[in-house]
Formats: C-alpha cells, sequence, structure tokens
C-alpha cells in the first residue's frame, strides 16, 4: 500500500499526508482518498475534452456563435485544462474572422498572451494579434509596440526569433527598410530554413524597395532555393528574382522565372499578364 500511495503521487503532484501527520489515518484510506481525487481529475478532463471536440466541430461547420459558447464554457468550468489555451486561440480566431469582432478578439488574445501556460501558444496569440493591429495602416505602431512590450517582459523565451522577424515584417510593412534590414540581419544565416528563408524574403524586399535590384537578386534566389515549388515561400521569391532581375534590365532572364509561376501560381491569369507585359517590353526594346 506503501508503493501504491507512492505511484498515486508521482501521478498527481500531490504531497501524500502520512500517518505520522494524520494518526488517526491509516495507508488504505489516504491511497482511496488519492484514488478519489485521481478518478475526479479524469472526469474533469474528459468533460473539458468533450467541449472542446464540441466547439471544435461546430466551428468546422460555420456555427461561430454555437463554437464560441463551448470553447469559453471550457475555460470558465475548466480553468485548470490543459486544453484551455487552444480553446482562448480558436475562440480569438472566430472573433477576428468571421465575427468581424476584433475588440473581443484583442481581449482574448492579450489575455492569452498574459496568463497562458503553453509558451508557443502564447507566442502564436501574440503573432495574430501583431498581425490583426498591423493589417490596417493606423495601427501598425500598435502591432510594432506588444511585440516590443513582450520581448522586454519575457527575455530569453525560445521563440523569440519569430518575434523579431515578425516586427521585420511590419517595418518593412511601414517603410522601414533599416529597421527592416536589421531585423532580418541575424538570421540571414540560420540553420533553421524557415527562419532563413523568411529573413531572406524581408531582405530581399527591402533591397528591392531600396533600388538595389542586385542584392534583391542574391536574396531571392537563396530563399528560392530553400523552398519546395509551388509552396508561397517559393512563388514569392520567384517573383521577387522575376521582379528584381527586370529592374536590372535583365528582361529575358526575367521571362524564365515568370514562366516558371505558371503552372504553380494560385492567380494564373495575372501570371499570365505579367508574361505578356515582359514580352511587349522586349518588342520595344528591339525596335
Amino acid at each position: 500500500m506503501v508503493m501504491l500511495s507512492l505511484r498515486l503521487r508521482q501521478l498527481t503532484g500531490a504531497p501524500i499526508p502520512t500517518t505520522d501527520r494524520y494518526p488517526d489515518w491509516s495507508w488504505p484510506v489516504i491511497a482511496a482518498l488519492l484514488l478519489v481525487s485521481l478518478t475526479q481529475s479524469a472526469c474533469s478532463d474528459f468533460r473539458a475534452g468533450q467541449l472542446y471536440r464540441t466547439a471544435t466541430s461546430l466551428g468546422a461547420q460555420g456555427e461561430w456563435d454555437e463554437a464560441l459558447h463551448y470553447y469559453e464554457r471550457l475555460w470558465v468550468e475548466y480553468p485548470g485544462s490543459d486544453l484551455v489555451d487552444d480553446a482562448r486561440l480558436k475562440a480569438a480566431r472566430i472573433y477576428a474572422g468571421p465575427q468581424h469582432n476584433v475588440r473581443s478578439a484583442e481581449d482574448v488574445y492579450r489575455d492569452l498572451v498574459l496568463t497562458g501556460s503553453h509558451e508557443d501558444i502564447q507566442v502564436q496569440a501574440l503573432l495574430e494579434l501583431a498581425d490583426l493591429y498591423a493589417a490596417t495602416d493606423e495601427n501598425r505602431d500598435r502591432a510594432i509596440e506588444v511585440l516590443e512590450l513582450y520581448l522586454q517582459r519575457f527575455p530569453g523565451r525560445t521563440n523569440q526569433s519569430r518575434i523579431h522577424l515578425k516586427l521585420a515584417q511590419i517595418y518593412l510593412d511601414k517603410g522601414l527598410l533599416l529597421q527592416a534590414m536589421q531585423g532580418a540581419q541575424p538570421f540571414l544565416e540560420s540553420v533553421d530554413t524557415q527562419l532563413r528563408r523568411q529573413a531572406l524574403l524581408i531582405a530581399g524586399s527591402a533591397s528591392e524597395f531600396a533600388q538595389r535590384a542586385t542584392n534583391a537578386v542574391d536574396y531571392y534566389r537563396q530563399a528560392q532555393g530553400l523552398s519546395e515549388p509551388g509552396t508561397p515561400g517559393w512563388i514569392a521569391a520567384t517573383e521577387g528574382v522575376a521582379r528584381a532581375l527586370e529592374e536590372t534590365g535583365q528582361w529575358r532572364e526575367a521571362l524564365t522565372h515568370v514562366e516558371e509561376l505558371r503552372d504553380r501560381h494560385p492567380n494564373p491569369d495575372a501570371v499570365e499578364r505579367w508574361v505578356v507585359a515582359i514580352k511587349a517590353r522586349h518588342a520595344e526594346m528591339n525596335r
């Protein structure tokens, strides 16, 4: 029975009362109480899981109000559940997306960033909150503010690279090319392919806007080499290479890259118009 109690202690993480401290208790009574506690915890996890699955199913069917109802019940009724952070993240996405309720989305995102118990979900919430602000020109400064505040409040966390690159992207969107390049610079040689590709795309765009087309070609080509053909990263890099080559007067090579996009781009009509425009410029130059 002592071994059983010790095992229960490992499972629950709770201190085990001893018969020295509670002389009227026997080990069987203590073990029984702990079994009851463990059973109650398992039941709570089961009910929280039911609420989560119901909400997720309703969301998949477009029943947004009902999905929100069940997500909110989960974190109100079972605040200790391991599913709470994920439920709050999904609720914030519903508010921000189909519900178009920016204020409620902002409240849920902020609460999750400040009080969440899963660092990866906290960081994802922060990035999505920044996207929510950065969607409009007048709120981009707020996006920068919340990202910088997080970096100050939680220094040394493992996911900060994503936050630094998000800041660099927002600087780029604001036309702050120097800050964007400085933000991307530490990740241009990263061993993490995703981070490096993102940094190269930012550096390529910053160089392009700064009219340094030769540098832009180099950054975009590196990003292209790190991407699978047809993926969003590859499409962005290939478009960038083609634009930068046009700027340097290398029309034929630019045309080659644009034609590579034909069968892989989500908007093939736009690519076809681009091909026609480049060929028209070629014709004018050869007259």
